[in-house]
């Protein structure tokens, strides 16, 4: 019973703290600009529902409480009543966590996609300004990269989709890896070269996929 208390004091707090959180947004919304308290918190009341209800613990409120001395007076007390707020949160929030937005009907508004989009943009902006003035034959190729990269950062659906210059890099790194295979199968080249190959390749991939994900382009 006293570990089912600390349980519901837990959630309840948050909530209470949430709520809390709230009347202070809003109390500085009328004092200050609304730009700043719109960093604070939204205007929407949901998000802060769904923020008060999203309190999981997990595994670093038992590794807390296991790591008291073993004659810590009421350590067994202490990680029943850690297991059960673990149990609890996971079971009990997050079993009705979907339901609890489904009801508050909370749909993604597209503001991370856009501040994506503005992000990336003005980054491959700034990495095509610091090429002003180079005429070399390997900066006119990176320009073309990066222009590439910032037109595609521009579409606010997909600013992180990958380039026409990605999709060739990763056909290029398939043909590498099928000559890699083949060179170890013949017997040229022994498992430690191999080894220091593959890993080259698979950091290039990584580089090559669609920022933001890891994903082959490869069919």
């Amino acid at each position: 019973m006293f570990a089912l208390g600390v349980l519901a004091a837990v959630i309840v707090v948050r909530i209470a703290w949430v709520a809390c959180y709230r009347a202070i947004v809003v109390g500085v919304r009328r004092a200050l600009s609304a730009e700043f308290a719109e960093r604070m918190a939204g205007r929407d009341p949901r998000g802060a529902i769904l923020a008060s209800w999203s309190g999981m613990r997990g595994l670093v409120t038992l590794a807390t409480a296991f790591a008291l001395p073993e004659h810590f007076p009421g350590r067994d007390l202490i990680v029943l009543c850690a297991f059960c707020v673990v149990l609890g949160t996971l079971v009990i929030q997050g079993f009705t966590l979907k339901p609890l937005v489904r009801l508050l009907r909370i749909e993604d508004d597209g503001s991370v996609g856009r501040q994506v989009s503005q992000a990336r943009v003005a980054v491959m902006q700034a990495a095509l300004d610091s090429l002003d003035g180079d005429t070399s034959h390997a900066a006119m190729i990176l320009r073309k990269q990066y222009s590439a990269a910032r037109r595609v950062a521009e579409d606010e659906s997909a600013p992180q989709a990958a380039t026409e210059f990605d999709q060739l890099r990763l056909r290029a790194i398939e043909a590498q890896r099928r000559a890699l295979h083949e060179l170890r199968q013949s017997g040229r080249i022994g498992d430690e070269v191999f080894h220091r190959l593959q890993e080259e390749l698979d950091w290039s991939e990584l580089d090559a996929a669609p920022a933001g994900r890891f994903q082959s382009l490869m069919v």
